[in-house]
């Protein structure tokens, strides 16, 4: 892929750039673009939380090494490439970011562009720690770009903030033509509470107290669905209303759900049940079989690549601008005109039926079927409660309790209904209020920004969500999954070879599918 010399590139050249989260899923696909697009990049620093008894900086050379999203460039440039990056031990949970005073000084020093992806993405973190690491990592992010800024007016040339279209999670619009209207759009709107009063509540609270008042808290605020998306909500609210980052050139990114990559760093590529995959896999391994879904509700999914190509369009983008004039400023623009979704709801909307309709026709092909499933792999989405009660009672439960009978029987201890529960209370019950409403995301700025890209250079960062073919994308999806998550297929060429040796008419979609990848 040719990218000299488009524009992003041209801005990312040369300029140090400070990035949080650098070892999450998407932050690593971020990394390895940067690298790869610009390699004449300054100095990319990452702020690592040192864990298990590992430096950030030992934490940071086995992620490189060993990390499979870095594989093209371990392939073409072996380990110079490495030099580019330097770890800086901190947490975005602690005072200070938890920095040494000789590391903040060179970040400071030397950085011109921040990254902030660090967050906690556990729906249901106590709600402290969400807001200590989602709200006050922010906060203390905005020191180290106000202490950047204060060197030299205009010497912070951007900062990317990630958040998630579901700070917007309470304006679910429904289902149907009825509802086709009802957009979400890209501002940050008046929140409905003091989030002021709301910290403060929770600093007077203990952990155990705060943990014991959360469903009420979630409730009095709103009806908030978890603690992830009312801290997220807040922090976006922190960037709009704090005085000291109303003149810094801020630019919030808002992805939907996030799935596994479409073609960036690898086609297929993901490190973790994020987004829609565990489902998908509980699913294939045959661990469940029915969902409680209106089939003909959007799904918004977003590849990763295209989430990371959509933070470095808007970075440069957002630094075009410049900053915002004290008249921009009583016009009352200022986070909240640079909010960028990239989402594919209302572009290029994608239902549950159509996902259910292309993994049933892959699990057709024994060749894809997974050697570790435990049952018939099929998935089934559901909408009405009763009926969806009694299929889960014969399709789970009741297989559940007869297994572990058999295990009882010959003197071994039952686990599978226990497994069930746990299945059902860590993904199908957590994501239920994501599965049950529907959102319509716009997202006409993400496709305002990619206009101004030269034609020539706009699939180097491709970001279009109208562009994207969902029976490609899952997929690539699928091949991702027992790649990388079930270590079953080598390459995505094993998965070409099954799809052929299907022999059969049904076996052309697949085959066709996987001549585009």
């Amino acid at each position: 892929m040719d990218f000299s010399r488009d524009p992003i590139t041209s801005f990312l050249a040369g300029r140090s750039i400070l990035i949080t989260g650098a070892t999450g899923f998407l932050g690593k696909v971020l990394l390895e673009k940067i690298i790869r697009s610009t390699p004449d990049v300054g100095t990319i620093f990452l702020l690592v939380r040192p864990k298990r008894k590992l430096s950030a900086a030992e934490r940071v050379a086995t992620m490189l090494e060993e990390s499979r999203a870095f594989t093209r460039l371990r392939e073409a440039y072996g380990e110079a490439w490495k030099g580019k990056v330097v770890a800086i031990g901190g947490d975005v949970g602690e005072a200070g970011l938890g920095m040494s005073a000789a590391d903040r000084a060179r970040v400071v020093r030397e950085c011109e562009v921040v990254l902030h992806l660090a967050a906690t993405v556990d729906f249901n973190a106590p709600i402290k720690k969400a807001f200590r690491l989602n709200v006050g990592g922010l906060r203390g992010v905005l020191e180290v770009c106000a202490e950047i800024e204060a060197q030299r007016e205009g010497r912070l040339a951007v900062f990317v903030h990630v958040s998630t279209c579901y700070v917007n999670a309470l304006h679910y619009s429904g289902n149907g033509a009825a509802a086709a209207d009802a957009r979400v759009t890209e501002t940050i709107e008046p929140l409905s509470f003091d989030y002021v009063a709301l910290e403060e509540r929770l600093r007077a609270m203990s952990e155990e107290e705060a943990r014991t008042a959360t469903p009420a808290l979630l409730a009095e605020l709103g009806g908030w669905p978890n603690t992830y998306t009312l801290s997220k909500r807040v922090a976006e609210e922190l960037l709009e209303r704090d005085p000291a980052a109303r003149r810094l050139p801020i630019v919030v990114v808002r992805p939907s759900i996030i799935c596994a990559a479409l073609r960036e760093p690898m086609p297929g590529w993901v490190d973790s049940l994020i987004g829609p995959s565990g489902l998908i896999l509980a699913a294939w391994l045959g661990a469940v079989h029915v969902y409680k879904v209106d089939p003909g509700a959007i799904f918004d999914l977003i590849p990763v690549d295209y989430v990371s190509n959509a933070i470095l369009v808007a970075a440069w983008s957002r630094a075009s601008r410049g900053r915002l004039s004290v008249r921009d400023e009583e016009r009352g623009l200022s986070a909240s005109g640079c909010v960028v979704a990239i989402c594919s709801s209302v572009s290029n909307p994608v239902t549950f039926n159509k996902l259910q309709v292309l993994q049933a026709m892959i699990l057709e092909f024994e060749e894809w079927q997974s050697p570790k499933r435990v049952a018939p792999c099929y998935g089934e989405f559901v909408v009405d409660p009763l009926e969806f009660a009694v299929k889960d009672m014969v399709l789970h439960t009741l297989p559940a309790l007869l297994v572990d009978a058999a295990l009882l029987v010959t003197g071994r201890t039952p686990f599978v209904l226990k497994s069930k529960f746990a299945v059902d209370s860590q993904m199908v019950n957590i994501l239920r209020f994501f599965t049950e409403h529907e959102w319509r995301f716009d997202a006409t700025r993400m496709e305002e920004m990619l206009a101004a890209v030269p034609p020539a250079h706009r699939d180097a960062f491709a970001c279009d969500a109208r562009l994207i073919q969902w029976d490609v994308l899952f997929l690539t999806m699928g091949v991702g999954m027992k790649q990388f998550l079930l270590n079953e297929w080598a390459s995505p060429m094993e998965a070409w070879e099954a799809g052929k040796a299907g022999r059969t008419q049904r076996s052309v979609l697949p085959r066709s599918i996987m001549s585009r990848l």
